[in-house]
Parts: structure tokens; C-alpha cells; sequence
């Protein structure tokens, strides 16, 4: 499904004023993760809370990633051994080639405008033509004579698409947020009298022997999806009940990674 600028903004809007409409205008919110799903999650609570505090526990703001050119990031993503050698160690499949479908697109630019200029003429992104560059299988059935207009998607790596969208962040909404790097939540603070969590405590991934601090809050989104230990803390302190069917998709993740060599030949080279 193809959505409208419009419509997408229409379904966020919806999400979050369900939420906080009828109550009093907040002022602070809490974002678990400093990932591509927590930034995009933190320029939108802009629109509805005064400070937004980021909690992330890799040392995603040092200056090797900040400040680096797109050609100095495509030499990092080339020639690193680990994501965790320019401070990134929690996402393992940084140098992993996505694809971003139109939906993610229009989200971005609704939020980063210009970033996708930004991505295709500084970055070298590619645009691909799911027309004519790819092809759409599902159940064996190929999807492309059903398609009535094309897909545009860009194909970028991980690395560089989560570090250009942090620059835009920090330029466009830093007066906003605030980033407690190099931490990460251990416990949410919860009053179990009124069934509601009210902050979480957090905790310096450098210092082993480092006291938790706690830091309050009115709204706590919780970003890191397989890492995240909120259900089991909800289920444990709020007697959470959590539905016991899950849905397994299968998808599975696999990179080359090679050296290409002058061969001398100008039709290769």
C-alpha cells in the first residue's frame, strides 16, 4: 500500500494524540535508545513535549561520527572490522544494505526535510526502480504486472543512513533533546497504587560500580526493540499480562563482504 504524505502524517498524529490529548500539555519524555525507530520517535514528540531526554548505551555522539564527511563514513563502512571500533557495538547489522520503502520515505521527509536530497546527492544513496531494477516475489507469484505505478526505494547501509539522520536531529531539534550516551536503563520507577510508571533508572555502561540515577518523566517510549526489557519489567512489578501467542517471521540477514581489485582492465576497473 502506497501512502500520501498526508495520510502518513494523519496516522501519527492519530497514535500520539490518542494517547495524550485529553490530559494536561506534558513537558518531559523519556526515549529508551538512540536508534533509527528512537530518533525519528523523538523528532516527532517535539511537536508535544518541551524536553525530550534520549537514553542510548553506545557512545553514538563522539566526534569520529558526528563530524565525519560522507567519504570519511563510506571509508569507515568499508574498511572497519566492527561497528564498535567508532563507538557503535549495539546494532550488529550496521554495514547491512537496506532498502527504504516508500513509507519510510515519506515519514523522513515529513520530519528531516531535504535529508532525502541530502542522502542521494552527498551520500551517494541509490534511488532504485522496483519496476525496472527489481523484482517482487511473494508466494512465487511475480507482483510487477499488478504494480499500477512504480516503487521508489533507496538502497542504503545502516551505517551511514542512522548517522546522516542523528546530524539532522542534533541541527534541526537539538535545542529539544538531550542525550544521556554511554547508559543504559536498568529498571523502570513504577507506583504500583496507580499503575503507572512514572521514570526509569539508568546507569553508566563505562563504570561497573556506578549508582543508578534516577530521572522522571510524564511520557516513556521504550526503542530498542529485541533488547528491550520493559515487558518483562512491566510483567514483573505491574503484574503486566502479556499475550501469550507470538508470530515468528523468518527473515534472515546475510553479507558478503569482499576487496575489490584494479584488474588493469578499463571494462572492470
Amino acid at each position: 500500500m502506497i501512502l500520501s504524505q498526508t495520510a502518513v502524517k494523519g496516522i501519527w498524529d492519530l497514535i500520539f494524540k490518542s494517547l495524550i490529548h485529553d490530559g494536561p500539555r506534558y513537558d518531559d519524555a523519556i526515549i529508551i535508545g538512540g536508534n533509527i525507530s528512537g530518533m525519528v520517535t523523538a523528532a516527532y514528540l517535539t511537536q508535544y513535549f518541551s524536553r525530550i531526554t534520549s537514553i542510548e548505551s553506545d557512545d553514538i555522539l563522539n566526534d569520529k561520527l558526528i563530524q565525519s564527511t560522507p567519504e570519511q563514513l563510506l571509508n569507515y563502512r568499508c574498511r572497519l572490522d566492527s561497528p564498535a571500533s567508532v563507538g557503535r557495538s549495539g546494532v550488529p547489522q550496521m554495514y547491512q544494505i537496506h532498502l527504504m520503502a516508500i513509507g519510510g520515505r515519506i515519514i523522513l521527509r515529513e520530519l528531516f526535510p531535504q535529508l532525502d536530497q541530502k542522502l542521494l546527492n552527498e551520500y551517494h544513496v541509490l534511488s532504485y526502480s522496483l519496476e525496472n531494477e527489481l523484482r517482487l516475489v511473494f508466494n512465487n507469484v511475480l507482483l510487477h504486472p499488478n504494480l499500477t505505478e512504480d516503487f521508489k526505494w533507496l538502497g542504503i547501509d545502516h551505517f551511514t543512513l542512522e548517522i546522516a539522520i542523528r546530524k539532522k536531529l542534533c541541527l534541526q531539534y537539538g535545542h529539544k533533546i538531550q542525550w544521556i550516551c554511554n547508559s543504559k536503563v536498568k529498571q523502570l520507577i513504577d507506583d504500583q497504587s496507580s499503575n503507572t510508571v512514572k521514570g526509569v533508572k539508568y546507569r553508566s555502561t563505562r563504570d561497573s560500580r556506578a549508582s543508578t540515577v534516577d530521572l522522571h518523566s510524564d511520557f516513556i517510549i521504550d526503542c530498542r526493540g529485541s533488547h528491550s526489557s520493559s515487558i518483562k519489567w512491566l510483567k514483573e512489578d505491574l503484574n503486566l499480562i502479556i499475550p501469550t501467542e507470538q508470530i515468528y517471521f523468518g527473515c534472515v540477514y546475510l553479507t558478503f563482504v569482499g576487496e575489490r581489485l584494479e584488474t588493469g582492465n578499463s571494462l572492470f576497473d
